[in-house]
């Protein structure tokens, strides 16, 4: 169906514990842990995915993703041409299925935010319950009744996709992406919390003023350093692909400073982010 799935949350959320339910499920002989930027990155990682039922990576490190054509190929088709270290290249079966886990989603190249055959093949699965420390749990419930029941609803669900020739969930890609970017990318965020978007509506805002808005939202979030902007030109350049522009304005005192232009209106005027907009001189 060529699908794969990544599963996102915060620490203690259960990601790394629901792969451990399907290594005892299914057997750590048949699941390999190659990591997405690897895959795509790396010419003899494939090889690790050969005589495997699942692709299990846990905890996917933040590594923008550059490129999506050779993922697509891997979960486009079955049969590949491996490549291990010191042996002549041969051709085999590859259908592991893919899951990966993360706190936080890499961030991707414009070419990869473009393509619809990408995010077609992905799954985006939030974890939003948070679980306090337990040592004992996997000996407490990963039981082989448990395990079993497990494995049961597993056949069960088979056999149902086989019966209706579909998965019972396939998302659209513009639904994907929009998950994967809203939790990549911090920029993003900040724009869908503190602003709507709507038509013939601009505002005109301060450019070091707002930069220095969007890094404290930044460090109240606990986002990477590496995440924020140093400068206002390259706050300018992030920018550019949510449709905000420099402008240069005139105000009533005679000057004309630059500043940025949105499309937007805040939200909420009490938000510790809240800047108050310029007004244009239009006389």
């Amino acid at each position: 169906f060529k699908k794969a799935y990544i599963l996102q949350g915060d620490a203690h959320a259960g990601k790394s514990s629901y792969l451990e339910l399907v290594n005892r499920t299914f057997g750590k002989e048949i699941i390999s842990d190659v990591s997405l930027q690897s895959l795509v990155s790396d010419r003899f990682a494939l090889a690790d995915l050969e005589g495997k039922l699942l692709n299990c990576y846990d905890d996917l490190a933040d590594i923008p993703l550059k490129e999506g054509g050779l993922f697509k190929t891997v979960t486009g088709k079955y049969i590949h041409r491996i490549q291990r270290k010191g042996q002549q290249a041969y051709d085999a079966i590859i259908k592991a299925v893919h899951v990966y886990t993360c706190n936080i989603a890499p961030t991707f190249s414009d070419s990869i935010a473009n393509d619809t055959a990408f995010w077609e093949r992905w799954e985006f699965i939030n974890f939003t319950n948070l679980f306090e420390i337990d040592p004992y749990f996997y000996d407490r419930v990963f039981t082989p009744d448990n395990l079993s029941g497990f494995f049961n609803n597993v056949i069960k669900t088979a056999i149902e996709i086989k019966k209706n020739n579909r998965l019972l969930i396939d998302s659209a890609a513009g639904d994907v992406r929009e998950k994967w970017q809203s939790n990549a990318d911090p920029l993003y965020r900040f724009l869908e919390d503190q602003f709507n978007k709507e038509a013939n509506k601009t505002i005109h805002l301060d450019k070091t003023k707002f930069l220095k808005s969007y890094a404290k939202y930044c460090h109240d979030k606990n986002v990477d350093p590496g995440k924020i902007p140093g400068s206002v030109t390259m706050f300018t350049k992030l920018l550019f692909k949510y449709e905000i522009m420099s402008k240069q304005i005139k105000l009533g005192d005679g000057q004309q400073p630059w500043v940025y232009c949105l499309p937007y209106s805040w939200v909420n005027k009490g938000s510790p982010y809240y800047l108050e907009p310029i007004n244009e001189d239009k006389k």
